[in-house]
């Protein structure tokens, strides 16, 4: 739903800002230079608006990575809490008196006698 939502609201973005770029009496002209060519005289609306749609394409890139680096963080831990829940349910499981000898607590006065 988020992916549609946003969507749309970069839809409407786009043709608000090419709605004021294409009618507006601004003409102010700029030079811009590329390593692969060079603009003379490009009116600053329009490559107001040209680096607008190259961020709006590249960030959903950069939302990306994030977005699956968090989530390999979520399942190594989800992974870590599997494994220490299933050595919880195994030393729960664990009667009493195996544990007495696991952790090699001395015997107590009164089972030595027995």
């Amino acid at each position: 739903m988020w992916v549609i939502r946003g969507s749309a609201l970069f839809i409407f973005m786009v043709a608000a800002i090419a709605f004021v770029a294409l009618n507006s009496n601004l003409d102010q002209r700029v030079a811009i230079d590329l390593y692969w060519r060079k603009y003379e005289t490009a009116r600053l609306l329009v490559a107001l608006f040209v680096a607008f749609l190259v961020g709006a394409g590249f960030s959903p890139i950069f939302v990306a990575g994030g977005y699956f680096r968090k989530m390999a963080q979520y399942n190594a831990a989800r992974k870590t809490i599997r494994g220490l829940q299933s050595e919880l349910t195994t030393l729960r499981n664990r009667p009493i008196e195996d544990s007495r000898d696991v952790f090699g607590t001395p015997q107590s006065n009164v089972e030595r006698r027995s």
